[in-house]
């Protein structure tokens, strides 16, 4: 996985991290935590997909270093955002309700399939 910086262009581990050479954390502004994801590798599901990406963000990294501006996608940064969106909007309480939805069947299955059991090994 590859993450550039914005600002400097310098390569990070994640687009998540605070840049070790410039100091700019993405997290303290959604329009920089939005454009640094567009800025990694991590945003492809597949592997030849972020390999592609990964030499574009070379050529990014070395025009942010030269100040150059990068144009970014504007339905792909649109895309990005209402998915942080999605994910910021998961509090605790929702969380734990769909886990409860989803596990809560299969657990009771189990307990009444133990309990079939142990009534049929008493017969």
């Amino acid at each position: 996985m590859t993450a550039i910086c914005i600002r400097c262009g310098v390569e990070k581990p994640s687009p998540y991290e605070k840049c070790d050479h410039c100091q700019l954390d993405p997290r303290e502004d959604q329009d920089d935590l939005v454009k640094s994801v567009y800025m990694s590798s991590e945003r492809f599901d597949s592997a030849a997909a972020r390999r592609d990406y990964d030499n574009k963000l070379h050529i990014y990294a070395q025009r942010i270093g030269t100040g150059v501006n990068i144009d970014y996608d504007p339905r792909e940064i649109e895309r990005l955002r209402m998915q942080l969106a999605e994910v910021e909007s998961i509090d605790d309480k929702s969380l734990m309700r769909y886990l409860w939805n989803v596990f809560f069947p299969g657990i009771l299955f189990v307990v009444i399939l133990v309990g079939i059991l142990i009534v049929l090994r008493q017969l």
